[in-house]
């Protein structure tokens, strides 16, 4: 289906597109600063062609340092902060972490709705999200949707088995969703022409949940609804943002459909009992909860200041605030409505506390037709009644949805729909109706807003966006938004003709810096360059200000993450024959600055401008030993890294080791009666191939060398080591027996790696890749990896380091052959954790035929291919089921699959 173009006026989606003080006195920065100060020119040609990039990590992997690495460098940085180059978001429900459900932009009513539409085959309750002009949402069809937010057109969908009732929550490119049938999906928030468009993962609650996800530091917060099964329980779950592991189950005294809020490590949310509870992340425990008279249902709580708003419908039908610390109550308002309620959550916006409540009187005429009032109230942030805006509904409470409409507020305006299918602009300042937007089915979702645009369902499966008639936001930086050095800044307007402005940046609110001034012209996306790099760290506020019109600014909270500081003063002496001993002074940003350096990279060349290979060290560290295995003069740099970027290289070093002592290769004779040994010790490394009598037909030489050109990449799921060796037979035969190969390291080869995790890999020619030997096996105690191997080539000690963090996964579970036949069958799998694991065969009819032992794979395990067998001499012709079921600590996965015996 396609968005369709309404009466209302129409607007071309090409005017929206946009392209995407406190400083420190250290010399360094200010230098880092000058040196980031490019000319215009470049930034513009950069960003008109790579405009459409997502993310691109601004480190080459190979540093050129002559007159060109400063262009390189430039050039990498603008690469990483073109994902920047969209704006204004509404990114969850109530649009940020705190659930406040407001946003700072100039957006006047339009007088009569413009924009577009878009039907569905099921009712909206949920409300949406919107990023990067497109805006996410979930309805009742069961599905997640996917428009472009300027026309409508659909992106991309995705059917659940139950109601999309949740709001979605997006997180860098990531979106969320919690389906009624009780999975949170995590979906691409964009998919290449050809993909299938299918979940990166699911989590299955096993509840009717519709939690709307709260995301932060990369975890997913969802509370879940009543067990499938009808059980009241409930339970809190934190699983990880990129792989869909649980990382916390914590059960509850009541199920929940609210959403939490989130400040400072705490979660703060609601049950259907009427709990209020706080929750701490860090220290895994309860802070504290208080009991009110109603449930809050589908709501969020929202926090500002350090104070929690709640409004408890139903029996209670009261606005809370209480102390997010303790819970205590600050103020409570009296009984809002006189009968009872649906539930709806409170904005929190410039000091102003809203809230919809729906109905807030009941009545009857004398020819019998039920009317109803919906009422909107604002107070003050103490308590006190503003203003309260009554309207008039025809129908009864009982045609509710369990939930009104929460006030979605831009700027001085509230957006709020009704029952009566009517969506309001309101002045948050005096209540007056703005503007009035007619349609033929009530409006319980909460808008979401975006650059100007309004963004809302009906429950007869509608699906509308709005534009406004008078806008200015800042489009980038985008709220929330992490800035590294440099940024560009855009504004979209409209209809602001000629208007003076200012554009401001500060730490505090308090004291304001210009980032650039000017005049506005209406219709246009304006441009900025920022360069940041010479302020500290932290949480920014960027402000535009129209100069004669003071009360109409858009404003944007952004963090500042700039790179830290190089180390200084390398220096590089040879310790030992083999061994060079590298020194520097730390960053200024390890243990003072930013304080926010968390390791150094050490590069290492034997040419003077390229750089590729690097290990890694803990932050605090000012020496390494580097191990030699080859003559050559050679060349070191290093880099502070933190969270998110590197820093400026230091300056190189050099320096010429020789190779005395050192051996790069050595040859053994094996022959068919005794076999024979080869073996290459240089440095304090050895690697050793055992031939056994009887493992080749004919008398071949055996060599292991150390390969000067290798293919330096590694598998995703590995951290590579600098161990490689080449091993060759002299004649191409087929080996009768397996050989042994034993490699031994040093500390120094593995820093930074896990002993019981390293394995051996072998480099496959055709594929053009590293593929891990699955007969490795790590002697931590005796610094050796060591394996069976039936082939030959380069092989490399390698750490086996999964970003897949689950037990197992489904499509690494099969046996072989398919379908059995003979006397025996194998059943297949990986382990990515140490894990129990047991094995169930049945009959079609459910009847258990066979069980495994228990095995108790290890950490050595983990990565390889293992094999668990089953006679199946005396078993019947038929289809059968297995069921693998593994365990670690609190963890259970199960896979469950069919398969076939033939004799």
């Amino acid at each position: 289906m396609k968005g369709q173009r309404t009466e209302w006026q129409s607007t071309s989606a090409q005017e929206h597109k946009g392209t995407r003080t406190q400083v420190r006195a250290a010399e360094q920065r200010w230098l880092v600063a000058r040196f980031l100060q490019s000319p215009a020119t470049i930034h513009y040609s950069l960003f008109s062609h790579l405009s459409s990039l997502s993310s691109i990590r601004y480190s080459l992997p190979a540093f050129h340092f002559s007159l060109s690495t400063i262009y390189l460098f430039l050039i990498s940085y603008f690469l990483f902060l073109a994902s920047f180059l969209y704006g204004a978001s509404w990114p969850m429900f109530r649009n940020n972490i705190q659930r406040s459900g407001g946003i700072q932009e100039v957006a006047t009513p339009a007088s009569s709705p413009q924009g577009w539409f878009f039907e569905l085959q099921g009712g909206l309750i949920g409300s949406p999200v919107v990023k990067d002009d497109i805006v996410y949402f979930g309805a009742r069809d069961g599905s997640a949707w996917s428009l472009d937010a300027l026309s409508g057109e659909v992106i991309w969908q995705y059917s659940t088995s139950g109601f999309a009732d949740s709001t979605p929550a997006i997180w860098q490119d990531r979106l969320y969703i919690v389906s009624r049938d009780g999975k949170i999906y995590c979906f691409k928030r964009k998919y290449l022409t050809g993909e299938d468009g299918l979940p990166l993962w699911s989590f299955d609650t096993q509840s009717t949940a519709a939690s709307s996800p709260l995301v932060v530091d990369g975890k997913v917060i969802v509370l879940s609804g009543p067990k499938l099964d009808g059980r009241p329980e409930g339970y809190l779950y934190i699983i990880d943002a990129l792989t869909g592991i649980l990382i916390k189950k914590e059960q509850l005294s009541m199920f929940s459909y609210g959403s939490a809020a989130f400040e400072n490590n705490r979660i703060y949310f609601a049950l259907n009992d009427g709990t209020i509870a706080c929750y701490d992340i860090v220290q895994n425990k309860f802070v504290w909860s208080e009991k009110l008279l109603s449930s809050m249902n589908y709501s969020a709580l929202a926090l500002a200041g350090g104070v929690l708003y709640c409004y408890s419908g139903d029996m209670d039908r009261k606005l809370y605030a209480m102390n997010s610390q303790s819970g205590f109550v600050v103020w409570v308002s009296s009984q809002l409505s006189r009968v009872a309620t649906d539930n709806t959550s409170v904005s929190v916006h410039d000091n102003r506390v809203l809230v919809n409540i729906y109905p807030s009187d009941v009545w009857e005429v004398s020819w019998g037709v039920v009317r109803s009032s919906q009422s909107v109230l604002c107070f003050n942030l103490s308590g006190g009644l503003l203003w309260r805006k009554d309207f008039f509904v025809e129908g009864s409470p009982k045609d509710s949805y369990g939930v009104a409409s929460s006030p979605g507020v831009i700027g001085d305006i509230a957006y709020v729909g009704t029952n009566s299918g009517n969506l309001f602009a309101l002045s948050m300042s005096s209540g007056a109706v703005l503007a009035q937007y007619g349609f033929n089915s009530p409006v319980v979702c909460s808008p979401a807003i975006s650059n100007g645009w309004l963004y809302f369902g009906t429950v007869d499966g509608k699906f509308y966006g709005i534009k406004s008639d008078k806008i200015l936001s800042i489009k980038a930086p985008d709220a929330g938004d992490v800035v590294i050095n440099y940024t560009p800044v855009t504004v979209v307007s409209s209809k602001f003709e000629n208007e003076g402005y200012v554009l401001e940046y500060s730490a505090n609110e308090t004291n304001w810096a210009i980032v650039s001034s000017g005049t506005i012209v209406s219709g246009t996306t304006t441009m900025f360059d920022w360069n940041t790099a010479a302020l500290m760290d932290g949480t920014y506020t960027i402000k535009q200000t129209l100069i004669n019109k003071q009360e109409n600014f858009a404003a944007n909270k952004i963090i500042i993450d700039n790179s830290p500081l190089p180390p200084t003063a390398l220096t590089a002496l040879i310790s030992q024959e083999n061994r060079v001993t590298l020194g520097w002074m730390k960053s200024l940003d390890d243990g003072g600055g930013n304080n926010d350096v968390v390791s150094y990279e050490i590069y290492k060349s034997t040419t003077a401008d390229i750089f590729q290979d690097f290990i890694t060290v803990s932050r605090g560290t000012v020496e390494y030993i580097d191990t030699i295995t080859n003559e050559s003069t050679y060349y070191y740099r290093i880099m502070a890294v933190d969270k998110r970027s590197k820093s400026l290289p230091s300056g190189a070093i050099s320096i010429y080791a020789g190779s005395s002592g050192l051996q790069s290769s050595i040859s053994a004779t094996v022959t068919p009666e005794a076999g024979g040994t080869v073996r290459l010790e240089s440095g304090g490394k050895v690697a050793e191939v055992v031939f056994y009598a009887g493992s080749v037909d004919e008398t071949v030489t055996a060599t292991i060398s150390v390969p000067l050109e290798y293919d330096k990449t590694v598998p995703p799921d590995a951290r590579g080591t600098n161990l490689v060796y080449e091993i060759k037979l002299s004649k191409k035969v087929e080996l009768k027996k397996p050989a042994d190969i034993k490699i031994k390291y040093t500390d120094a080869d593995i820093a930074g790696l896990s002993k019981e995790k390293l394995r051996l890999y072998w480099y496959d020619e055709e594929k053009k890749k590293w593929l891990m030997v699955d007969s490795s096996n790590p002697v931590p105690q005796a610094h050796v990896v060591e394996a069976k191997l039936w082939r030959f080539g380069l092989f490399r000690i390698m750490e086996f380091s999964p970003s897949f963090d689950d037990i197992l996964k489904d499509e690494h579970v099969y046996t072989f052959p398919s379908p059995a036949r003979g006397e025996q069958v194998n059943f297949k799998f990986l382990i990515y954790t140490p894990a129990v694991l047991k094995i169930s065969v049945y009959s079609i009819a459910g009847e258990i035929i066979w069980e495994s032992n228990e095995y108790d794979f290890k950490q050595k395990d983990i990565g390889k291919v293992q094999v668990i067998p089953w006679s199946i001499r005396n078993i019947a012709t038929g289809m059968y089921l297995y069921k693998f079921e593994a365990r670690s600590g609190d963890r259970i996965k199960r896979a469950l699959k069919k398969m076939a015996i033939i004799h």
